[in-house]
């Protein structure tokens, strides 16, 4: 399957041609908005929109782990998690 194509349209053309985009999105097209030569808003198809949603959550999560991860605290009990495991004292199964 190719890549999409999201194709831009200025923000003054998008006002001007608001229900001709809208007939795009409905057939599953994408547009972004560019408003002052930088993105603005982006007009998706609803599951795309879900989509984008969930990728949302799992970026947050991200970011969570990404910041504990950088806790000394909990960079030290993962060491030791790990030294354990070393040792055969903790048994590590993957499902």
């Amino acid at each position: 399957m190719p890549p999409a194509v999201i194709k831009t349209v200025q923000a003054k053309e998008a006002r001007a041609q608001f229900s001709a985009l809208l007939d795009q999105v409905e057939q599953g097209q994408t547009r972004l908005i560019i408003r002052n030569s930088k993105p603005t808003a982006a007009l998706v198809p609803p599951d795309q929109a879900r989509l984008l949603g969930y990728l949302g959550d799992v970026l947050a999560d991200l970011g969570e782990s990404l910041e504990l991860s950088a806790d000394a605290d909990v960079i030290a009990q993962v060491k030791a998690a790990n030294e354990q495991i070393a040792q055969g004292k903790i048994v590590w199964y993957e499902v």
